[in-house]
Parts: C-alpha cells; structure tokens; sequence
C-alpha cells in the first residue's frame, strides 16, 4: 500500500491561492469603474445645485420687460413700479438724460445720465451734489442729505435736497472710475411717491 501523503494541515505547507482567471480580473475592473463613476456622479449632483446658485446670484439682473430697464449709456439697470412707465427718447430732447421714466400721476420721475460736461465733480458725492444743485437752482454748499453706499460693489453716493416745493434725490455711482448718475424727484406732500423713488434707486444694479 502507498503511502497516505500528509494533508496540508499537518504538512504545515499552506494551501496555494489559485490564480484568477482573465474573466475575473475583467469582472473586477468593471466593477471598479462603475464604483468610481458613481462616486464622481454623486458628487456632481451633490455639488451642482450650490454651484448654480452661486452662479445665478452672481449674474447681474438685467432682463428687460415693462418694469425693468437696462441704460447702455450709464450701465445701470433698474426696476420700476407697475404704475410707472418710460418716457420716450423724443420727450427727452437735449435734456442730457438717457433714460427716464415717471409716475403714472406725472408728480414723480427718476432718470438716469451720465456727469454733465459742465460738471467738473472730484467724486461721487460731488458730481451728486452738483446735479441736485443745478436741478434744484441753489449752490453745491446748501445743506443736503448725504449718504454713502455701494451698488454691485461699487462705491456709490445719495445725496437728498428738499425744497418748500420739491424733493431731489441723486445717487452717483463710481464704475471704474467713471461716474455715473440716477436722479429722482417729485413735488412734496405727495403720499408714496418719495417711498417709490427711494425703491427705484434701491433696484440699482450694473449691466
């Protein structure tokens, strides 16, 4: 009788781990691709929704329809109330302003221009100053409202000027260095319209 050879166990030899096959090794590194296309699928959803969000937040809100306005001349973009509309170019003549709209009552309008030539501001305040100075017919010295801002980020001025009469409202925005303006006005007394004003101005944003 032949010999009985040892079992693994008591030969103290440990057992030979088979070789994968082709097949196996291809299953494997399928199965690794679709785990790491996953991952990297998941990812992009679990990021997209904040990367569109920064992106839409980011974009300047400056979609025309009958109660926003966009001004190619100054770059400011606005929005006005539902009774408000636009005056067209031809009622604006040579009165230097690029785009104004007014209430539906005719007692308000807000407009936008760039610095007059006749204006030699230093900044934003005074080129504010010296607008509501000349629509208002006093001196850049009398006593007005100041105020300073920023609009899409960049440094901007409110200057407000109440007469027994009339209220003017300007706010000068520096845009790299280029000066640009938005005027409101309307007659005292004149319930909301101030308030409407003042919410044209806050629409403000750059093109």
């Amino acid at each position: 009788m032949s010999p009985q050879k040892p079992s693994p166990a008591k030969s103290g030899k440990k057992p030979s781990r088979a070789k994968p096959r082709p097949a196996a090794r291809a299953r494997t590194v399928v199965i690794a691709a679709l785990v790491v296309c996953a991952v990297l699928v998941g990812g992009l959803f679990w990021w997209s929704p904040w990367s569109s969000e920064e992106s839409s937040s980011s974009s300047p809100a400056c979609v025309e329809d009958t109660t926003h306005f966009a001004d190619p001349e100054t770059g400011l973009c606005f929005g006005i109330p539902a009774d408000w509309g636009r005056i067209s170019d031809a009622e604006l003549g040579e009165s230097g302003f690029t785009l104004v709209v007014e209430a539906d009552s005719g007692n308000a309008w807000a407009g936008t221009r760039p610095v007059p030539e006749d204006i030699s501001a230093t900044d934003a305040e005074d080129a504010a100053r010296k607008m509501v100075a000349m629509l208002a017919d006093v001196g850049p010295d009398a006593p007005m409202q100041v105020e300073s801002g920023s609009v899409d980020g960049h440094d901007s001025s409110i200057v407000e000027y109440e007469t027994a009469v009339s209220w003017f409202r300007a706010v000068a925005v520096d845009v790299d260095g280029e000066i640009v303006l938005m005027i409101g006005s309307t007659l005292n007394g004149e319930d909301g319209l101030i308030e409407q004003v003042e919410q044209i101005h806050g629409s403000l944003s750059i093109a």
